[in-house]
């Protein structure tokens, strides 16, 4: 597998980061080791984005928002995955999983154990959040259409959809994902890519 790299700068919450743009045919995420971790967030914000924190056994913090997308080239159109990582500074990878943690994202249980939680949809995207420690292995917990109110009456958000919201807002205040991702996509030269079930051509 041949993979291309690209190094370019990004604005990440008023402060310069490296984003890397890979080429290739997977995604690659950061593995728990007991002795290296204390803790790993990953919060998978769409199909095809996810942001990614982590707490060291020495102290340090680290983190990345990864963009991803698949190109499709060629008469048999052959999908190559294309890749942006953005680097999280230390001191902000730590402020998100304090103030995550308080947010209750460690204990909001999982959608089929909360009531009247949507576990699927017709059309739409979800939100997965994996945590990784030494109490407990892997924990997870996946809520359909967490933004829309579609599903739900007006004025009667169950409590861990808005606390969801709640997360997803800070999230959105403190590193602009959704902003990112669209840039991720603009800077992106000609050529056809899906992502999160959307197609596009960029002439």
């Amino acid at each position: 597998m041949r993979t291309t790299t690209i190094f370019v700068t990004t604005l990440l919450v008023s402060i310069q980061c490296i984003s890397q743009i890979n080429v290739g045919n997977e995604l690659k995420t950061v593995d728990y080791d007991s002795l290296l971790h204390n803790k790993i967030y990953r919060i998978d914000l769409r199909d095809s984005q996810y942001l990614e924190l982590i707490e060291f056994k020495d102290g340090n913090y680290a983190g990345q928002l990864v963009n991803s997308t698949w190109e499709k080239k060629g008469k048999n159109y052959q999908a190559k995955l294309i890749t942006q990582k953005i680097r999280v500074p230390e001191n902000l990878a730590k402020n998100l999983m304090i103030n995550l943690r308080a947010k209750d994202i460690e204990i909001i249980p999982k959608c089929e154990e909360s009531p009247e939680c949507i576990t699927t949809g017709v059309d739409g995207t979800g939100i997965t959040v994996t945590i990784s420690q030494r109490e407990s292995k892997k924990s997870y917990y996946y809520y359909w259409e967490v933004e829309s109110d579609y599903y739900y009456k007006k004025g009667d958000i169950p409590i861990n959809i808005q606390k969801l919201r709640n997360i997803l807002s800070y999230l959105e205040n403190s590193i602009h994902y959704k902003n990112q991702f669209t840039r991720f996509i603009d800077y992106l030269p000609k050529g056809t890519y899906t992502f999160g079930g959307i197609g596009i051509v960029k002439l």
